[in-house]
């Protein structure tokens, strides 16, 4: 596969002056290894949950046979998708709609379709969003906190001034934080006296202040290049805490699964491309659940146990295969099975070179998985991701 080609279409953007076209543009993360998930899948219709800027879909549209739904809860990315020859020329292949993941049943209804071959979720929010000040995502460019991934609902400066002490400490310890008292202190401090930060360059600057600085200052070094590491920002963990809780996206992850399994054809591949521990935590414990595999975390367990206990009933009575068991046996067998199997047994990250070319692909994990629920029949696997 052409991976520069293949990047090169994905990323073509709306026309803008040159000193502020690279900055808005937005490099789509793994295109190859999403690619091979969903080629097998020959004419099928793939829902693109998180479109962004597209470059998943124009990579689905050009090199494969499948079609395309696209929903994003932005607005503006919606509008940019309606923009742009490409999508408009493949209009009988693709389609897109406002709204978030969460309730892609409803939006999906909307459109009379009722079946999907094939779901990419691509958790987080686009280059485009992070490095719009308006949007105020990020503290490196100072705007409004506002932080709204769907532009509807409560900011984030209007979140700082609702949450609970209790409620804040627990969303920064869930990010990690390992300052999460400190810095929750200081918040509830500065708002009881009414200096609660209006702006992200404010918000970030109270963060900083409240972590120690041999904290700040710790070195890193990459010893593959033989270079000094850039550091994380002191703020990075707090805003994404923050953005996490406004947006609720965690219960907007797990609800999306749900519906995509509900929605998905025997056959379908579901691919999820998460970039933080809390996003991949939920994705992994749900593929567990649907594999049978066991998790540290999940409830597999008693599943699981019922599957050998009747595969043991079979064995000791010298029924070997499903078609020699009995028919309540097969019942059995079958209603208790795992509904999916992994497309690939490990984890999927970014190439080396990808990484070197978008360092912002540097975190991405990438797990798949194929709704299969006849697979006790047929232990073969299909199309695997090597």
């Amino acid at each position: 596969m052409q991976n520069k080609q293949a990047q090169a279409k994905a990323n073509e953007a709306v026309e803008l002056p040159a000193s502020k076209r690279k900055a808005m543009t937005h490099d789509s993360v793994m295109l190859e290894e999403v690619l091979e998930i969903f080629a097998p899948l020959g004419n099928g219709l793939i829902l693109d949950a998180t479109f962004g800027r597209g470059g998943h879909s124009r990579a689905i549209l050009n090199q494969t046979s499948c079609s395309v739904f696209a929903i994003d809860c932005d607005k503006e990315a919606v509008e940019y998708a309606l923009k742009q020859p490409f999508f408009r020329k493949h209009d009988k292949r693709f389609a897109i709609t406002q709204g978030p993941f969460a309730s892609a049943n409803k939006l999906l209804a909307q459109h009379d379709i009722n079946a999907l071959d094939g779901v990419l979720f691509d958790y987080g929010i686009s280059s485009t969003q992070l490095d719009d000040a308006e949007r105020g995502f990020s503290f490196q460019k100072n705007g409004p906190l506002d932080m709204r991934i769907a532009q509807q609902g409560a900011t984030a400066q209007e979140f700082l001034q609702s949450v609970t002490e209790q409620g804040l400490l627990e969303n920064l310890r869930a990010c990690g934080e390992q300052h999460a008292r400190r810095i929750t202190r200081a918040i509830i401090q500065a708002r009881a006296e009414k200096k609660l930060p209006h702006n992200t360059q404010q918000l970030a600057e109270l963060v900083r202040a409240n972590i120690p600085r041999k904290i700040t200052k710790r070195p890193s070094y990459n010893f593959r290049k033989n270079q000094t590491r850039a550091q994380r920002d002191s703020a990075t963990l707090t805003f994404m805490a923050i953005r996490i809780a406004v947006n609720n996206e965690l219960e907007q992850i797990a609800e999306g699964l749900r519906q995509a399994d509900a929605m998905l054809n025997e056959g379908g591949r579901i691919a999820a491309i998460s970039f933080h521990s809390l996003e991949d935590r939920i994705v992994k414990q749900q593929f567990a659940a649907w594999t049978g595999r066991r998790s540290s975390q999940s409830t597999t367990s008693r599943h699981r146990a019922s599957l050998e206990d009747i595969a043991h009933s079979i064995s000791s009575s010298k029924k070997n295969t499903l078609a020699d068991a009995s028919p309540s046996m097969q019942a059995q067998l079958l209603a208790k099975q795992p509904r999916y199997r992994y497309i690939s047994e490990r984890l999927l990250r970014p190439s080396l070179r990808e990484r070197s070319a978008n360092p912002r692909s540097r975190s991405a994990k990438l797990r798949a998985v194929e709704k299969h629920t006849r697979a006790y029949k047929d232990d073969k696997r299909i199309g695997s991701v090597k």
